[in-house]
């Protein structure tokens, strides 16, 4: 990962909701103080928010050119992980649901936002 983001000369900023804080911990591990990972913020959010909006907002507030936002919650034993991408104009956005054990949303919801960030 951190090859990837320096070989495109990204920084990434995060927003997150429900992963406690997994993937700002993940991105600061692997960056270990090179400055590609621009910071983190954990908040409490709903699926309701624009979450492309919320990327953009992260990355453009601490300075970097990729913003990641994700939100992670289980309804009815229904694990819904939403996951909003902004690099440089361009937004995506992704949308999962399905069951499992409510204790290993955080990680679920992490793998998954990092691995949107890599493949994006």
């Amino acid at each position: 990962m951190r090859a990837k983001l320096a070989e495109r000369g990204e920084q990434v900023a995060v927003i997150e909701s429900g992963t406690l804080g997994r993937i700002a911990g993940k991105l600061a591990q692997v960056d270990q103080g090179r400055g590609l990972f621009r910071g983190g913020e954990i908040k409490y959010l709903d699926g309701s928010v624009d979450l492309e909006a919320l990327a953009q907002s992260a990355a453009e507030a601490s300075g970097a050119n990729c913003g990641l936002a994700c939100v992670a919650s289980v309804q009815d034993k229904v694990v819904e992980i939403s996951i909003g991408l902004w690099r440089a104009g361009a937004a995506k956005h992704w949308q999962f649901k399905f069951g499992g054990h409510p204790a290993l949303v955080p990680d679920w919801a992490a793998t998954m936002a990092l691995n949107a960030l890599r493949r994006y």
